[in-house]
C-alpha cells in the first residue's frame, strides 16, 4: 500500500474580475477558486432555550420534512435538549431534555450536557448519544456516563438504551444504519464501545485510541468523528500518533493500520502549540466510494480510500481570508456532503478586521465540487437582523434546498427583554464591560443553498 499525496494548494494562474466575486484558476491542474464578498444571509430560528451553550454535529433534516437539532448546556441543573423545527409552519418544539430522558436529576449529578454526535435516522427513529461537560468535584456526584438514545419520529418517545461506559461520556458516535449498530469513542478514557440498536446490547472493547506519551487523558482532544464504511461495516478512527485504527465488523476485532498514516508533513502545521495530525470530521461518499475529511490544523480536504489504503490531499478549504493569506483558523465539525455525494459543504471560521480597526469573528460558507476541483467561498454568514454568527459545529444539507446550521450568535441589544433573560440565565457572573464580547445565544440558522438557486 502507498500514500498518494496531491496537494491542491496552487494559487498561480489567471485572476479574473467577475461581478459575483474573484476568480482564480490554475491552468495546469484545472483547479478553480471563487471568492464571493457575500454576505450569505440566513434566518435564525429561536428555540427559546435560554441556557444554550453548545452544539456538535447534532442537526438533521429528517424524512418527515422536519429539522431536528440539539443544543447543549453546562448550566447546573440543565442538560442538552432536543428540538424539532417545522419549516412548513415555522414552529419550534422542545422534544425532551437529556437529564429527564436518562432518569437523572441534574441537581444531584453532573448533567448530560451535550448530544455530541450526528442524529442518525433508521427505522422511523433518530439515534444518538450523550456526553458530559464536567465530571467530578464540588457538591455533586460523579458523572453517571453517556447514554445511547433513540427518538421515535411518529410517537415522540425518547427511549434510553443505557449507559455506554459508567463515568465516561460518548465524545463521538457514528451509526451503521444498514446493520443497526452504533459505535462510540468515550472521553476521557478513549474506550471503544458499541450499541446494537436491535438487541440493545452494549459492549466495551477497552482503550482503543493510541495516546503515546500522554499521561493525562483529559488533555487529549479525542476523536470527534468516526468513519463507517457502509460496504463492509468497518469503522475507522485516528490515533494521537497519526495512525489509523479500524474495527473489523466481520471479525469483531480492532487493529492499527500500518498505513496509510495521517502524520503527513502538511498536516503537522503548528497551531497554538498543537501539531498532532488528526482529522476533525470525516464523511463517506457513495458516489466517490471513499471517505473525505478535513484535518484539524490547516483545514486541508483529503480523501481516504480504505480499500486501497491511500490518503490523497486535495485542497485547502479554509475561509477565503485565511486561505489567501496562509493563516490558520482551525477546522470545524460543520462538514457535510450534498445530496449527490460529490459536493462538500463546510462552515469555516475566520476573523475580519473592520474599517474602524476592530475585529469581528465570522463564519464563511465554503463549498468544494469534487468532480470539477472547484473551491468557492460564498462569503460570511449574516443573519437578517445584521448579526454575524461566530461559532458552528453543526450543519446539515437539507433536501428542501436549505442549509441548516446551529450557531453561536452574539447578543447585540443587551438591554432588550429577551437578551436580559439570556444574560441572567448564563452570564450573570460576567462583568458588564465584558458582556459585549462574551454574551451570545445558540440557535438554529436556515440558509438557502447557494448551489441550488
Amino acid at each position: 500500500m502507498n500514500t498518494v499525496f496531491r496537494a491542491g494548494l496552487i494559487f498561480a494562474g489567471a485572476l479574473l474580475a467577475v461581478s459575483c466575486g474573484r476568480v482564480q484558476t490554475d491552468r495546469q491542474s484545472g483547479r478553480f477558486e471563487l471568492y464571493h464578498a457575500g454576505p450569505v444571509t440566513g434566518r435564525m430560528v429561536d428555540a427559546g432555550f435560554l441556557y444554550g451553550e453548545t452544539n456538535y454535529h447534532a442537526v438533521q433534516h429528517a424524512s418527515d420534512g422536519n429539522v431536528y437539532f440539539a443544543i447543549g448546556s453546562h448550566v447546573h441543573g440543565q442538560s442538552a435538549s432536543l428540538f424539532r423545527y417545522a419549516p412548513r409552519t415555522g414552529t419550534v418544539e422542545l422534544l425532551g431534555s437529556m437529564n429527564p430522558a436518562a432518569g437523572e436529576d441534574g441537581t444531584k449529578v453532573f448533567n448530560q450536557d451535550k448530544i455530541h454526535c450526528d442524529l442518525y435516522e433508521m427505522g422511523g427513529k433518530l439515534w444518538f448519544s450523550t456526553q458530559g461537560g464536567v465530571y467530578g468535584g464540588g457538591d455533586y456526584a460523579p458523572y453517571p456516563g453517556g447514554h445511547f438514545f433513540s427518538y421515535d419520529l411518529s410517537s415522540g418517545e425518547i427511549a434510553d438504551l443505557g449507559i455506554g461506559v459508567p463515568g465516561e461520556g460518548v465524545v463521538t458516535m457514528a451509526m451503521d444504519t444498514s446493520r443497526g449498530r452504533m459505535y462510540g469513542i468515550t472521553w476521557p478514557g478513549m474506550l471503544f464501545v458499541t450499541c446494537d440498536a436491535v438487541t440493545g446490547e452494549i459492549r466495551n472493547y477497552g482503550k482503543q485510541v493510541a495516546t503515546p506519551g500522554i499521561e493525562d487523558l483529559t488533555a487529549v482532544p479525542g476523536n470527534r468523528s468516526l468513519g463507517v464504511d457502509p460496504r463492509t461495516g468497518n469503522v475507522y478512527w485516528h490515533n494521537m500518533d497519526g495512525s489509523i485504527s479500524v474495527y473489523n465488523a466481520v471479525l469483531d476485532t480492532v487493529e492499527v493500520l500500518s498505513e496509510p498514516r495521517l502524520d503527513l508533513p502538511l498536516f503537522r502545521i503548528q497551531r497554538s502549540g498543537f501539531s498532532t495530525a488528526l482529522w476533525r470530521s470525516i464523511r463517506w461518499s457513495d458516489a466517490m466510494s471513499r471517505f473525505y475529511g478535513v484535518e484539524t490544523n490547516g483545514e486541508h480536504l483529503f480523501s481516504f480510500d480504505p480499500e486501497r489504503g491511500e490518503i490523497e490531499v486535495i485542497d485547502r478549504i479554509a475561509a477565503g481570508p485565511n486561505r489567501r493569506a496562509g493563516t490558520l483558523g482551525g477546522a470545524s465539525l460543520a462538514f457535510e456532503f450534498g445530496q449527490d455525494g460529490t459536493v462538500i459543504y463546510y462552515i469555516a471560521g475566520t476573523r475580519n478586521v473592520l474599517p474602524d480597526g476592530s475585529m469581528r469573528r465570522e463564519l464563511h460558507l465554503v463549498t468544494y465540487e469534487l468532480l470539477h476541483h472547484r473551491y468557492t467561498d460564498h462569503g460570511p454568514v449574516m443573519l437578517e437582523d445584521g448579526r454575524y454568527p461566530f461559532g458552528c459545529s453543526g450543519l446539515d444539507v437539507g433536501a428542501d434546498g436549505n442549509l441548516y446550521l446551529v450557531c453561536s450568535i452574539p447578543l447585540v441589544n443587551l438591554n432588550g427583554e429577551r437578551e436580559r433573560r439570556i444574560i441572567a440565565a448564563r452570564f450573570s457572573g460576567v462583568p458588564a464591560e465584558k458582556l459585549p464580547e462574551t454574551a451570545h445565544e445558540v440557535n438554529l440558522v436556515a440558509i438557502p443553498d447557494p448551489l441550488r438557486r
